[in-house]
């Protein structure tokens, strides 16, 4: 018998992913930084990065700011396709 949120997301159509599915899913998500971070300390990607955080950090830039533009920045050089590992 499957589980009550089961039949209830059914009956919403929602659809559910099963738990292996979705580890699987985390781990692809996981590997892909790890090869980007990687990639990037061989590419002096890195170096860039922290100059950017530190410049922002520098200017005054409160936490959360630095936060919403450091993490653009971040995934402009990373390369990388969100939807590529699923």
């Amino acid at each position: 018998m499957p589980p009550p949120c089961a039949w209830l997301a059914d009956a919403h159509g929602i659809g559910l992913t099963l738990h292996r599915i979705t580890v699987e899913r985390a781990l692809a998500a996981v590997q892909a930084v790890n090869n980007a971070v990687e990639e990037m300390q061989h590419n002096g990607g890195l170096r860039e990065i922290n100059r950017a955080f530190k410049a922002l950090l520098a200017s005054g830039c409160r936490g959360d700011l630095v936060a919403d533009r450091y993490l653009p920045i971040l995934h402009r050089r990373t390369r990388l396709d969100s939807n590529s590992i699923f």
